[in-house]
């Protein structure tokens, strides 16, 4: 899990699996969250909008 604080890297990161994936014919599937809802998670928040 990658965890990132900025809308831009969630998507950076997110978006750059699948290209890798085919351009080296691998299968990562590395979950990428925002460190504010792994906070939330660990308090037991369970609010709208928070991602699992």
């Amino acid at each position: 899990m990658i965890a990132v604080v900025c809308p831009r890297c969630l998507r950076n990161l997110e978006a750059g699996q699948e290209p890798v994936n085919r351009r080296f014919r691998t299968r990562f599937a590395i979950p990428v969250r925002y460190f504010t809802d792994l906070v939330a998670e660990a308090f037991g928040v369970n609010a709208p909008g928070v991602r699992s």
